[in-house]
């Protein structure tokens, strides 16, 4: 396992872990505008976009920057008992993926958010046989007090093909 580094996120952290505001004379790109020109001060690489798809004042439905996206996925209906609503969220990454130029075999990541953890077996009969063979992503499970009767929730990380706008 590699150790922990400095981060290097466009989170305005130094690698001393002083916060740095992102301001536009900073040198980062902000926002879906575009940023050609605009290099990183921590190396001077130039600072691609950042794509954000179905965008609200509040979140973005999925945004896509440096080759990945990310999106999160609640069951659209609540109604279902658990084994409904995780069929429906991987049905919903099913639409998803090819939509921002992905597929099952590039997803990354993807943390689950399980109202009840007894939730657990039924999460991953359904999830084992979804993941294709050989590709499986990092996952993580987790309890949270979900809203509704929402009961489950996913974040996805994907790789995409460069022309998604990364």
């Amino acid at each position: 396992m590699a150790k922990c580094a400095a981060p290097e996120a466009a989170d305005g952290a130094s690698p001393n872990g002083t916060i740095v505001p992102l301001t536009a004379h900073s040198g980062f790109a902000t926002g879906t505008g575009p940023s050609e020109g605009r290099r990183s001060p921590r190396n001077n690489s130039p600072i691609s976009r950042i794509l954000r798809l179905g965008s609200s004042p509040r979140f973005a439905d999925v945004f896509i920057h440096g080759g990945t996206a990310s999106w999160v996925e609640v069951a659209k209906d609540t109604t279902l008992d658990t084994d409904g609503q995780i069929s429906q969220v991987l049905a919903q990454i099913d639409t998803t993926l090819p939509a921002i130029g992905s597929d099952r075999t590039k997803i990354l990541q993807v943390i689950i958010h399980l109202a009840d953890l007894s939730d657990g077996g039924t999460l991953d009969r359904l999830w084992d046989a979804w993941v294709p063979k050989g590709h499986p992503s990092v996952r993580a499970q987790v309890q949270s007090g979900l809203g509704g009767n929402c009961r489950v929730e996913m974040v996805v990380t994907a790789a995409v093909d460069a022309e998604s706008g990364s």
